[in-house]
Formats: C-alpha cells, sequence, structure tokens
C-alpha cells in the first residue's frame, strides 16, 4: 500500500498540487477512479492571485514586474508568455509523458535528465534563443542579472529561475525598444516586407497584410512581437523551419505558421484565459525533481 504522509497531502493545498506531489515524490498513479466534490470558481480578478504565484516562487518585487518607464507587466501576460513557449516546463521530466523538443543536459547539473530545448535553439521555460549569435548578447545580461543578486553566481539560463530572470530582461529590452512602435521602418520593411499577406480560417483572415499588423504594434504588444520576432516572411523563412518541425505534414505547418505569425494575438487570449481561469496557471516556482518537494510554498 503507497504510504501518502501529512507533508504530501497537507490541508489548504490544491487538489492538482497534491496530485504533483503524489506523482513526482512516489512516481506512482492510483489505478481506481474515485469522485471530488469541486466547489464553484469563483468569478473574481485573479491578478493578484496570479502576481503572488509568481512572487513566492522567485521572489519578484512589485517594482521588478514593470518596465524601465515604470509601465507594470501584467502578471498574467508573463504567465501567457510562459505558457505559450513552454508549457511552463524547463526540466522535460515536469511533464509526464514525453515532450518533443527534450535535449540531454550532459552535465546533469540543471535537470535531472533532459532541458526543453526548441529546434531552433531556444532553451528552458522562457524558451531563451541559444544560438551562437544570440550568446554575447546573452551573456551581457547575464552579468547584469548577477550583479543585481537575480541569477546566482553559478547559474546560467540553463538554470530555471534565471531562465526566468532572462526571459523577463529581454522583454524590458523588446519594449524599451519598440514601446512607441518599431522606430525603424526601414529595417522593419527588410525583414516583414510591406506586401507581405498571409490567409487565415482560424482567424477569419484573407491576405491579411502583416507588414501593417506588424506596424501597429505598441506598448506590451510591441515587446511581446519582438520577443518572437519581427520577421514575417513567410515563404522565405516560416514554411521551411515549420516544414522541418512538422515533417512536412500540411496542417501541422498552417497551424506553426499561424502561431509565428499571430504570436501576440494568440498569447493575449492565452493570457486572459490563464487570468480568468480557462486554462490553468503555469507553475513558476521551483520544483526539485530529485526530492520531488517544492521548495517554495
Amino acid at each position: 500500500m503507497l504510504d501518502l504522509n501529512q507533508d504530501v497531502l497537507e490541508e489548504g493545498v490544491s487538489v492538482t498540487r497534491k496530485y504533483i506531489r503524489v506523482r513526482a515524490k512516489y512516481n506512482y498513479l492510483l489505478e481506481s477512479t474515485y469522485s471530488v466534490s469541486v466547489e464553484a470558481i469563483p468569478t473574481l480578478d485573479t491578478t493578484k492571485e496570479v502576481e503572488g504565484a509568481i512572487q513566492s516562487g522567485l521572489q519578484i518585487s512589485p517594482e521588478t514586474l514593470k518596465f524601465d518607464d515604470g509601465a507594470p507587466i501584467p502578471p498574467h501576460i508573463l504567465l501567457g508568455l510562459v505558457s505559450l513557449e513552454s508549457q511552463g516546463i524547463h526540466c522535460c521530466q515536469e511533464k509526464t509523458i514525453g515532450f518533443k523538443g527534450c535535449k540531454p543536459d550532459t552535465a546533469k547539473t540543471h535537470c535531472p535528465d533532459t532541458i526543453l530545448t526548441s529546434s531552433w535553439g531556444s532553451v528552458g521555460i522562457m524558451q531563451v534563443d541559444n544560438r551562437p549569435k544570440a550568446q554575447a548578447d546573452n551573456a551581457k545580461r547575464l552579468q547584469k542579472l548577477k550583479d543585481k543578486g537575480l541569477c546566482k553566481p553559478n547559474e546560467d539560463i540553463f538554470d530555471r529561475d534565471c531562465n526566468i530572470w532572462m526571459g523577463l530582461e529581454i522583454l524590458k529590452e523588446k519594449y524599451a525598444f519598440a514601446k512607441s512602435g518599431h522606430p525603424n521602418k526601414e529595417e522593419l520593411r527588410k525583414i516583414c516586407p510591406p506586401d507581405q499577406t498571409f490567409s487565415s480560417e482560424t482567424f477569419g483572415y484573407v491576405n491579411k497584410n502583416l507588414y501593417q499588423m506588424y506596424s501597429g504594434y505598441a506598448g506590451i504588444d510591441a515587446a511581446l512581437r519582438g520577443y518572437n520576432g519581427w520577421s514575417c516572411k513567410v515563404d522565405e523563412v516560416f514554411k521551411p523551419r515549420c516544414s522541418r518541425d512538422c515533417g512536412g505534414d500540411a496542417k501541422c505547418v498552417n497551424r506553426c505558421i499561424e502561431h509565428t505569425v499571430f504570436y501576440v494575438d494568440i498569447l493575449n487570449k492565452r493570457a486572459q484565459d490563464i487570468k480568468n481561469k480557462k486554462l490553468p496557471t503555469p507553475v513558476l516556482f521551483e520544483f526539485d525533481l530529485q526530492k520531488g518537494e517544492e521548495e517554495a510554498p
């Protein structure tokens, strides 16, 4: 018989978190089915709850969840970003089933086995670009975060919490660059041609002009667009990459392109659904899979 001790099933802990603790601590699933009474979810604004979840795990102060000009970073936007980029996964063992995009952690110092790594070279929960051309900028960001005491001296983007700080730092940079819209229209036209269009049944667009859409982004939407990239070259860039990732499957390729082109719209929708509890909140606190215990409440 499975011995479930009190620290795993303590009172005041959600059913979902109890499941995570049982699954991680004992690697065991109950074979019987049980009925659980669940009260109706209250229709309340959950922003403070979400913000508390972030702060309890990473000890993020309200001042940190702001851009450099003082504009707030809404917590549900941060959670939407995490959800869309990685589903809240950093170490692949955090998911109980196989997950495409897991690469071995050869040093075994960051994850017990594998780290979430995209085919495009992005790493971890915030999918930080780790391609050679990005590594010099990442080194500067990492030193800045260490100087502030946000990343520990021995940490880098392969460490979960430091990866989140890095993602926040990149988001702040993208906001500072384009909060009033992309500042260099000539540069934007090079990576997003003015005649580039895309049709989507999912979003109800026929020959949607992507340059006009990208040019209209400002504020946090521009920061999100910058986080994913300002290119809108469907045929030249997106189709080859998506075809490679999808093995040529046409539906998968189209969905992949949609998620890149309409990244901002999808993220904002997902963030709102998280805020309104229509989607689960990504777990941002540190989770030690080797011990099977949370390091933060």
